[in-house]
Order: structure tokens, then sequence, then C-alpha cells
């Protein structure tokens, strides 16, 4: 059995320490920080929290391997609940198109076809995975030590069934990977009507994704481009009765439906929500749904509305951030600079920021039992930043100032050997 950990003398400790659900309104800015911080950390679990000089004179620690913070900030790691880690390649030609106004900020849209589908389905499991591990090492470095990974646009189930196998191998080696069954565009190939097909995914596809555990989620799109809400509903209500946890993208050109279904069907999160109505914004300030914002795909697309973040939080709402990580959403997988964009662009204060980006992004993804503060009993999932004070964070947009990262008790970076 290894040593424990004692962790001391950080400037300020953030631990996000609170009550057992998600943080909204006022709270979101209670960050429960103890400055000249301690963690006493054993078999990868925080065994105390609180100032140094109290934990470093516990009995348990006079054995313990000593890591010094040294006026730095010490905070839980990010907790990045919304991305596609496996996406296919870069979409350059379509970014400089853009750019030179020839697409507009829908570009990535195509019935039936999405982009990168092609290479997806061409490309074998193993280069996959090996592509996959390489992000998951730049993830690490900029901070992140869980995150949710979704399975292509749900139009080929060979090749989703493939990509969320990668994401299976990939989970806990070393960090958190919760896949997720993903529904975002009709598939113009699929034989018969769309009742037929919704048929199929509830009878067959979703049974086999729980007997085979390939995915904690399914998450549909709903609007324009994705799925009405009457067949979102059949589809979420066959996966909640699966065990499997309904999520829901919406929002995304204006009211689709898709807050009032995430509400109805209990998801863990309705994502994007760049078109909100004050009724919406209510509604989901009176639930158990956590509004996932994706400030970076907006910021990279260009978008004229931005999700109202501030009447989100002032209505009471349990906000989350997210990258949107993909080639055609935000190719950024930086949560440093996803928490700079929320703050300029949205207006959030650095403190909600990090609650947004850690323990309301833990209860996105349904593991605030374990991860998104520091507290007793929780995995030791902790950053150390070059900094003494949290709001450098956001203050110094497009700078990593992230020095350590702690993976259940694990230091992987600065030196990562998996």
């Amino acid at each position: 059995m290894p040593p424990p950990i004692l962790l001391r003398g950080a400037r300020q400790l953030v631990t996000l320490r609170g009550p057992s659900g998600p943080r909204r309104g006022a709270a979101m800015r209670e960050l429960a920080i103890i400055p000249d911080g301690a963690l006493l950390i054993a078999d990868g679990i925080i065994q105390d929290v609180g100032p140094s000089r109290r934990v470093e004179n516990l009995a348990a620690a006079r054995d313990a391997v000593e890591i010094a913070a040294d006026g730095r900030v010490v905070m839980p790691g990010f907790i990045d609940s919304h991305t596609r880690l496996v996406g296919g390649d870069s979409r350059l030609e379509e970014y400089e198109a853009r750019l030179l106004e020839k697409l507009g900020a829908d570009w990535e849209i195509a019935a039936g076809a999405p982009p990168g589908l092609r290479e997806l389905r061409a490309a074998s499991k193993q280069k996959l995975g090996l592509l996959a591990r390489k992000t998951l090492k730049l993830l690490i470095r900029h901070g992140t030590t869980s995150l949710e990974a979704k399975s292509p646009w749900g139009v080929d189930a060979r090749t989703d069934l493939k990509i969320l196998r990668v994401l299976e191998a990939l989970h806990e080696k070393p960090l958190d990977v919760f896949a997720t069954y993903y529904l975002g565009v009709l598939p113009s190939d699929a034989q018969g009507t769309l009742d037929e097909y919704v048929d199929w995914l509830c009878a067959e596809m979703l049974p086999r994704l729980r007997t085979r555990r390939l995915a904690r989620f399914v998450q549909v799109r709903v609007g324009e481009d994705g799925y009405p809400v009457g067949q979102a509903r059949r589809i979420l209500s066959a996966a909640r009765a699966l065990g499997l946890i309904p999520k829901v993208t919406a929002g995304e050109r204006g009211p689709d439906g898709g807050v009032e279904l995430a509400v109805e069907v209990e998801a863990a999160s309705a994502d994007r929500l760049d078109c909100l109505t004050a009724a919406q914004v209510d509604l989901l300030a009176r639930s158990f749904t956590v509004a996932t914002l994706l400030p970076g795909v907006a910021f990279h697309r260009r978008l004229e509305r931005l999700p109202p973040a501030r009447a989100l939080i002032e209505a009471g709402a349990a906000v989350a951030l997210a990258t949107g990580l993909s080639p055609d959403g935000c190719p950024s997988l930086s949560m440093p600079a996803i928490l700079s964009l929320a703050c300029q662009q949205m207006r959030l204060t650095p403190a909600e920021a990090l609650t947004a980006a850690t323990i309301n992004a833990a209860h996105a993804l349904r593991c605030a039992g374990r991860l998104g503060s520091l507290e007793y009993g929780k995995d030791a999932d902790l950053i150390m930043l070059n900094v003494g004070d949290y709001r450098e964070l956001t203050y110094q947009f497009g700078v990593n100032l992230v020095a350590m990262v702690m993976k259940r008790g694990q230091v992987l970076f600065p030196r990562m050997e998996f």
C-alpha cells in the first residue's frame, strides 16, 4: 500500500465544499476557500481538508509523502461535460471558408452525412484509440481530470459502436471518460419511416448499449436539424427505462421544445441553449436539469446570440460550462480558455465560472458524489496553478497556468507515464 500524501501550503485551497446539490444563484460564488490549506490523501481518496497547521500535525500525516504547494492555488480538476473526444480530422478548409464568409455559422450540419463521418468509418479502432490518448494527454496538461465523450452523430450504428468501444477502453486509464450515445442528425439512408427507425433504436440499439455497458448517457438533439420532440421523447423515455441517463441538446436556433422535454424526462443536462425564452429560463431554474453552456462553440462559430448565462444564474438555474470539443464545434480542449470566454462574453464572475466547470459539471454527469470538490471521501482529483489567486485563471486568458494535475492521488502532470 502506498504511503499517504500530504499536500500543504496552498495559498488558496479552493474546496467548493457545500450542499449536496448543484450550486445555484449566489451559491455559485461561494468557493469555500481555505487560506494556507492542506489535503491528506490515502489510496487516492481525500482523508482530510483544512489549514496546513492542523492537517500536517495529524497522526496519519507523519509518514506521508509531502507535496509543497508553495503559495499556489489548489482546486478541483476540471470536469468537461460535453465533448466529442473521438471526432475525426480537423476542418481547416471549412474553417477558412467560414472566415471568408463563404459558409454560414451552421456550416457543419449536413443531413445524413455529418462532417468527419467518412474518416471515422474508415479508421480502425486502434488508430482512433491512439489519437484519443494523445488528446487526453493534452486535456490533462490543461487541468481536465474527468470528461464526457460522445459517439458521432447517430447515423451509422457500426461506427457509433466502434467509437463507444474506444471510449470504454479509455475509461479510468487514467481519466474518467463517461460515454454518451449521441443522436444528432436524422439518417437520410434509414430504412422505412422515422417511426420505424425510432422503433429500432428503442428495441435494439439502446438495449445493446445497456447490455454491453457501452454508454452511461443517451443524448438527443432536438430541433430543426435534429429530432422532433415526440420522437426524442420516445428515445429518452426508453433509455431511462433501461437505466441509461437522458441528456438533451436544445435551443440552438430558437424555442424547439428541447428544454421542456429535458425537464420532463429529468435529463441530467440540457446543452447548448443559445436561444432561450424567459419561460424556459424559469423552467430550468425550477428543475434538476443542469444547463450546460458551450462558450467555445459560440466563439468558434461567431454566433450572434450567446446563451443567456446571467439570466440563468440569476433565476437560480444550475449552470455548467464545457468545451464542446469537436473538430466542427470547438477545436479547443482548454477549460481555462472556456472559463475566460464565459467571463468575458457571458458575464460570469471568475467564481461562478470555476463552480460551473467543477462541481456543477459533476452534477451534469451525475458523478458529484465523488468528483467536483475537495472534500472528505471524494476522489483526490485536483490541479495546482502557478498563481496565488484563483481569479488569475480567467484573467490571464490564453495562458495555461496549470502546474500539476492529480487524478485519484496519482500525479499525471508534470509526469505522464500512461
